[in-house]
């Protein structure tokens, strides 16, 4: 109300409007920064490429055309070691003297920088035809180690691991064992000695 004399009334509701209105833009900029902020985040916290990351490359040493030998110098298969989706995957192609055929694929996952496999092979009667196994250690030298499990019966499982060692005569090493009791005692399921026969896929 506007009296005489000069002297003004002051409007409540038109000196709250400028407080509305930036109260109502700092919402909108909190509600801008809610919707970046996770995006944000996991651009900075999202692995790169495989080969740069501390595992990549773990398998390198594999690839390739093998012929596999036992301690005997016997042979007893084949195998080809391949690297595919830049280098985030190793594919396994076994072939064995006596016809056995198995498959794998190795994959990194790259939030956990551990490398995985998932085995199956021709015969899934047999005990081992489908494993799934992890990376438990990763050597200097290189060298890496799988473990897993073994569905032996619907009841029992053994403990499965794989340790492949690359040789500095240019050979590898793979020993394949398996335990009954958690790991205490491991006994020899398969040991080969691989020879390239061909150039590093």
């Amino acid at each position: 109300m506007t009296g005489y004399g000069g002297a003004v009334s002051h409007n409540p509701s038109r000196q709250r409007l400028p407080i509305f209105a930036a109260s109502y833009w700092f919402i909108r900029f909190l509600m801008t920064l809610w919707a970046v902020l996770p995006a944000v985040a996991l651009a900075e916290t999202s692995p790169g490429r495989c080969d740069e990351l501390p595992a990549g490359g773990a398998l390198d040493f594999w690839l390739g055309d093998w012929e596999v030998t036992d301690a005997n110098g016997d042979l007893v298969g084949t195998n080809r070691i391949t690297a595919t989706l830049g280098g985030c995957a190793v594919q396994e192609h076994w072939t064995g003297t006596d016809g056995f055929e198995g498959r794998s694929l190795f994959y990194l996952h790259s939030w956990l920088g551990q490398w995985r496999q998932v085995w199956i092979t021709d015969s899934p009667q047999q005990p081992g035809s489908v494993k799934e196994k992890r990376q438990v250690m990763l050597f200097e030298g290189p060298g890496i180690r799988f473990r897993g499990e073994i569905m032996v019966s619907p009841e029992h499982y053994m403990q499965d691991r794989t340790t492949l060692t690359p040789l500095p005569d240019g050979r590898v090493h793979q020993l394949i064992e398996w335990s009954n009791n958690d790991g205490r005692i491991w006994q020899t399921g398969f040991e080969g000695w691989y020879r390239r026969v061909g150039p590093r896929q």
